[in-house]
């Protein structure tokens, strides 16, 4: 085969038409580059995803989609399809999460060791502190295991049971996250926050030198040309995954105090959630009789969301409050720039320092941190008109998939001719 005609091997779990946010990232980055991608993915498994969506589709991008619903027969079965059809591919992408991807990526680089690897995080695979908020704050932590407990704690029971019996998922994790940082030929995080601190637990080894940041992108092709849902009120849409660790509890209570203050409220402003909501917050809403301000909405596929987006006055984005275990938000929630790429204004709970606040600011929208005082006074200055919002076009142009994928593109060019990659980390050249 002659080399020009030569593609991309993309190894993803998720993948349109199952539109979890990973796969949906890696879908825009793809679209717009030069090359053409084979991605290895399933059909099945749409957990902590949209509704499925056939609409997304490029030329350039194929998906090969497995019938494997067990995950290690699911690697198996990249690996094999990788190596049946070797002489198509210039080099592999792995995109995590989940783990499985970069264990295909292993399997494959031990045995081609010429294949030129590239490991793309979403987010930490080891030592994540959301995963330490959810240990620490689950009520059953320290329930010992025994047959005796009330069947509604039978689920922990049996994961404290599994963890004595099998191997702890951390402990795999860990060695994955390892072996995938050191073998890999170009390591790929989509903030420098997240980039340090993965990295910050292998210092000795000088991964930065072969790591590069690529933020995620928007399509505006995507978005169509809609009016707003109200002429005479305003709405402020949340759109995705919310649970009882990840909550809106400060924003909540800061509506609920500005609705007790203002009986208009109602006729000034409406609030939306698309997605999940925990189940704590909605017992909050009922309890506080906040239905009439705060609406609880059907899910949408992807697309739909962007028109949500178009049509809201406001987006409001909630970040998990990592405070004990963080200095710095290192979380780049991709519906960050599907945010931006909508052109309304966005308000941001969040923490005090980190990408979910950079990112926002210098776009011109507004960050509050989790105490319930600040997201009550930004409301109401929203409510009442005086927050003037002025959107950054030329920063937000940054993350147009267009532009983030030409960048791409110059790192694929050099692989492709045999060029060693030269890998650039700066948060001013990456990050905006």
């Amino acid at each position: 085969m002659k080399k020009e005609n030569k593609k991309v091997y993309v190894v993803s779990w998720f993948f349109p038409p199952v539109n979890a946010a990973e796969g949906i990232v890696a879908f825009k980055l793809m679209k717009e580059s030069k090359y053409s991608y084979d991605v290895f993915t399933q059909a099945n498994n749409d957990k902590y995803a949209f509704k499925k969506d056939d609409k997304l589709v490029s030329k350039n991008v194929n998906p090969i989609f497995s019938n494997k619903l067990d995950k290690k027969e699911w690697i198996n079965d990249a690996v094999d399809n990788y190596f049946n059809n070797k002489e198509k591919y210039f080099c592999i992408i792995t995109r995590c999460m989940p783990p499985e991807s970069f264990e295909v990526g292993l399997k494959i680089k031990k045995r081609d060791k010429n294949v030129f690897w590239i490991a793309s995080f979403s987010d930490p695979l080891a030592y994540s502190p959301y995963t330490k908020l959810i240990e620490e704050k689950n009520p059953y932590k320290n329930t010992k295991f025994t047959l005796t407990k009330p069947i509604k704690n039978g689920i922990w029971n049996l994961r404290r049971l599994h963890y004595r019996l099998c191997d702890d998922p951390e402990k795999k994790n860990k060695r994955i996250q390892k072996k995938t940082l050191m073998n890999a030929d170009l390591i790929v995080f989509n903030n420098i926050y997240q980039m340090k601190y993965i990295l910050s637990r292998y210092k000795k080894y000088n991964f930065e030198k072969k790591s590069v940041i690529v933020p995620h992108s928007f399509d505006e092709s995507f978005y169509e040309k809609v009016n707003k849902f109200y002429k005479d009120k305003k709405v402020m849409s949340f759109l995705g995954h919310l649970d009882n660790y990840r909550n809106a509890r400060v924003f909540l209570e800061a509506v609920n105090r500005i609705k007790k203050e203002d009986k208009k409220l109602k006729d000034k402003i409406e609030f939306r959630f698309y997605g999940n909501i925990g189940e704590k917050d909605k017992v909050y809403i009922d309890k506080n009789n906040m239905s009439d301000i705060i609406k609880i909405c059907k899910p949408v596929t992807y697309l739909e969301s962007l028109k949500v987006m178009k049509q809201s006055d406001y987006l409001l984005l909630i970040d998990a409050n990592l405070d004990e275990y963080l200095k710095e938000n290192i979380f780049f929630a991709s519906k960050i720039v599907d945010y931006l790429g909508s052109g309304s204004n966005i308000f941001a709970i969040t923490m005090d320092k980190g990408i979910s606040k950079d990112v926002i600011l210098k776009s011109g929208g507004v960050v509050s941190n989790f105490e319930t005082e600040e997201v009550y006074n930004n409301l109401k200055n929203i409510i009442n008109d005086k927050t003037k919002y002025k959107l950054n076009n030329n920063y937000i142009k940054l993350f147009n998939n267009k532009e983030v994928s030409k960048n791409f593109d110059i790192f694929l060019e050099k692989v492709y001719n045999g060029i060693e990659v030269e890998c650039n980390t700066q948060e001013e050249d990456n990050n905006g």
